[in-house]
């Protein structure tokens, strides 16, 4: 049999001495702590590092996948709303409305595959959507946001992206007297409409009372903004349309041929060459009311209450041409991929349009939570939340809808789309009285329309969780979590058209409505200026403004059923 034998050397030994006198030491400074005087002052970390701690301590503690952020982090930034201190999770990414962030898209899931829920409630979509706009919820008064990437089982159902958890501030979590205020003014240098100046206020008050038993928080935010947005699109493409014979002289087509000298690929046209010019005014109110009593340290009661108001309106006029249903084409250009750069288009028509809509969301949501810890071994928390979300396209006082007017001529020669210089497409038109400008005296009534499509989304949820620890049986199961929920959702709309007709792609031409001093004409000197091809460079050069309920008004007043029939 052979032996192993070791001999020990200088090292090793001198190794496990220092190892020795190490585990003594600690062993010692253990002993040590636990006999501490507890009235020595504990230092407490908080601020961004305390903040960056506990967001780690969340983390480990949840199974599964899982991102947060905490208020002191949302602050680091200017985030104007919930959306934008979202964008700064992994995988989130972030759609904008009206310049700001709105919707989310996680792990390349839409809006409506992910779940928003306000301190572990399911909140409704706005309007008769499942997608939740969290462009209407500012930062202040969330103490923290939860992105739960994995399946929970104690997580409503729906987050097929992720589940989003808003977590609200509670009184009795930080006890005492706490307050902070915070007013800043926006300066927005595209406004033409309204004020370049607005402000944006918030604050949050918290105290307890009672021996640190009764609490009460309340938070509130008011922010206005207004800017002007301008553009330039088209509303789709046509494929494929009838093209004709071949001339070089006016049409350049670079795609393969194939042996029988046609063309292979598709090509494509655009519907409509569109300008306009929108001027809004956002408003947007939040606040939330918070209550706690804890009778012990077994029961800890909560009622909350919180409401979301945001008014957003808009006065838009636009220009250009359309060049859909049976436009002849006299000459074009395409690129390699078989796309209109260049045409020549006759038919169809120019337009001059107005629009104007008031959309208001009022969102509320009202919970009461209860923690009860019955036993040592036993936790149970009830949890109930009655909530909606109300969307209405129709809060403009005037008309109780969006409305969009549409006036114009047909009496063009030609259309000319131009894509081939510049960033901005021209569209412009040569119009049957020798020129490429359309005067007052020649304006018609194609159609106008209005459209009143409110929402509600409704959700009633009742949570009932358990939490048992396993301290009698020596079993590798050391809790048990179990629980109920019910939950009511309800969503309802409706989607109500009014039009006035004039002729039927103005045809028959009724000019003599409108007098030429409703018209206002403007130069595009300030349009898409900081672009190649905008600017005074742009074609058209000019487009009109006039007054929305003059034009509402003459049309009403004309276009009788003896008229149109």
């Amino acid at each position: 049999m052979n032996y192993t034998t070791f001999n020990k050397n200088r090292l090793a030994l001198a190794v496990g001495l220092l190892l020795g006198t190490a585990g003594q030491a600690a062993f010692a400074q253990e002993a040590n702590e636990s006999e501490q005087d507890p009235s020595v002052e504990v230092i407490e970390v908080q601020g961004i590092r305390g903040s960056l701690i506990r967001a780690m301590d969340i983390k480990r503690s949840t199974p599964g996948v899982m991102d947060a952020i905490s208020a002191e982090e949302m602050g680091k930034f200017p985030d104007s709303n919930l959306a934008e201190s979202l964008q700064r999770i992994t995988g989130v990414s972030v759609s904008r409305a009206n310049g700001e962030g709105s919707e989310i898209t996680v792990r390349g899931f839409g809006p409506g595959f992910n779940l928003i829920t306000l301190n572990g409630r399911q909140m409704p979509g706005t309007g008769f959507t499942r997608s939740y706009s969290l462009q209407h919820l500012s930062s202040e008064g969330v103490s923290a946001l939860e992105v739960y990437k994995t399946a929970k089982a104690e997580l409503p159902s729906g987050g097929l992206g992720a589940t989003v958890n808003i977590v609200t501030s509670k009184p009795l979590q930080k006890p005492g007297q706490r307050y902070s205020f915070m007013a800043k003014a926006l300066h927005d240098t595209s406004v033409v409409e309204g004020d370049d100046v607005t402000p944006e206020i918030a604050g949050i008050y918290s105290n307890t009372f009672n021996d640190d038993k009764l609490g009460f928080a309340v938070s509130f935010s008011h922010y206005q903004r207004d800017f002007q947005r301008q553009q330039a699109n088209i509303q789709g493409w046509q494929a494929n349309v009838t093209l004709p014979e071949f001339n070089e002289a006016t049409m350049i087509d670079p795609r393969a041929v194939d042996e029988e000298g046609n063309r292979i690929g598709n090509h494509f046209f655009p519907k409509d060459m569109n300008y306009g010019i929108d001027n809004v005014e956002n408003d947007r109110t939040n606040a939330q009311v918070t209550f706690q009593y804890a009778p012990n340290d077994d029961i800890t009661m909560t009622l909350d209450y919180t409401m979301t108001n945001a008014i957003v309106g808009l006065e838009s006029v636009g220009w250009g041409i359309w060049n859909e249903f049976g436009g002849n084409i006299n000459g074009y250009e395409l690129d390699e991929n078989g796309t209109a750069i260049y045409a020549d288009i006759g038919g169809n028509d120019g337009s001059f349009t107005a629009f104007r809509e008031t959309t208001e969301v009022d969102a509320r949501s009202i919970g009461l939570n209860i923690d009860w810890q019955v036993t040592d071994d036993l936790k149970f928390n009830i949890d109930y939340h009655d909530s909606s979300n109300e969307i209405d396209n129709g809060a403009d006082d005037g008309m109780g809808s969006n409305g969009q007017i549409i006036l114009g001529s047909d009496k063009l020669i030609t259309k000319i789309y131009d894509y081939r210089t510049g960033e901005v497409p021209h569209a412009y038109i040569q119009w049957q009285n020798g020129t490429n400008e359309l005067m007052p005296s020649e304006i018609d009534s194609n159609f106008s329309q209005f459209i009143h499509s409110p929402g509600e989304s409704t959700v009633e949820q009742l949570q009932i969780d358990g939490e048992w620890f396993n301290s009698y049986f020596d079993i590798p199961m050391a809790v048990v979590k179990f629980g109920l929920a019910r939950t009511e959702q309800g969503m309802r709309g409706t989607n109500a058209w009014s039009g006035l007709r004039g002729g039927p792609g103005f045809n028959p031409a009724f000019p003599q409505i409108f007098p030429d001093s409703m018209f206002t004409r403007h130069d595009t000197g300030s349009f898409l200026d900081e672009f190649v091809g905008g600017g005074a460079d742009l074609m058209p050069n000019y487009y009109y403004t006039y007054d929305f309920d003059e034009a509402i008004a003459r049309q009403q007043a004309y276009l009788t059923e003896a008229v149109v029939g």
